[in-house]
């Protein structure tokens, strides 16, 4: 049986392993019920969706039906106003026929006011897959009572060609997903006019590794 630790602040104690249900959006629901079955064998009582995993939410309806209480639900939006993402909380409700959802993953620019400040603000690898950086970053920054740390692509040619790649990849699947390589001059100046200072930055092949500190803190 997979091992069971707090998940964060929630009380919950959670599998170590998260079972992720966008598979089940292409599923038939005979094969999502007999995915879903294996779950209790290996101990796994947590579960990922998000209403853009095509019809994976009602694919688990017939399971939460009965299983509800044993697991821990966590869903997902990447909608830029608060407006949208609770109306589509709402139809995620519906489509899993749940009251309830244990937590949401939601986009720091459009959920700030919902957001209380940390100690620690991190933004790992989701510069990249966001196609306002200014607002993501500023909505971050307000949070970080003292460091701010990031993980973002590297600005050179080479990184810009293999996102460039993915990116044709996408399109050619018929995907909306992108991928960005943002000027690390102008990621560092709006996190520096913000009232932060670099402390460390580590970079690897495709990536670098900044922390930032908010200054006099």
């Amino acid at each position: 049986m997979i091992e069971r630790i707090p998940f964060g602040a929630t009380g919950h104690m959670s599998s170590r392993t998260i079972f992720g249900a966008a598979a089940l959006g292409a599923m038939t629901q005979d094969r999502a019920d007999a995915t879903l079955a294996k779950l209790d064998l290996y101990g796994v009582n947590h579960i990922d969706v998000a209403a853009s995993y095509g019809d994976a939410e009602l694919r688990l309806a017939p399971f939460l039906n009965t299983r509800r209480e044993d697991f821990f639900l966590a869903t997902k939006t990447g909608l830029r106003t608060a407006d949208a993402a609770r109306e589509q909380l709402h139809a995620s409700l519906e489509r899993m026929q749940v009251d309830q959802i244990d937590l949401i993953h939601g986009n720091i620019a459009t959920m700030d006011q919902e957001i209380p400040p940390a100690e620690v603000v991190t933004l790992d690898k989701v510069i990249c897959c966001y196609d306002d950086m200014p607002g993501l970053v500023q909505a971050s920054l307000v949070k970080s009572r003292k460091l701010h740390g990031l993980i973002y692509p590297r600005d050179n040619w080479l990184v810009r060609a293999v996102f460039g790649f993915d990116n044709l990849i996408s399109r050619l699947q018929g995907s909306d997903f992108r991928t960005f390589v943002y000027p690390t001059k102008e990621v560092d100046g709006l996190i520096r006019g913000n009232g932060f200072q670099m402390l460390s930055r580590r970079n690897s092949a495709g990536w670098q590794v900044v922390v930032y500190g908010r200054v006099g803190a």
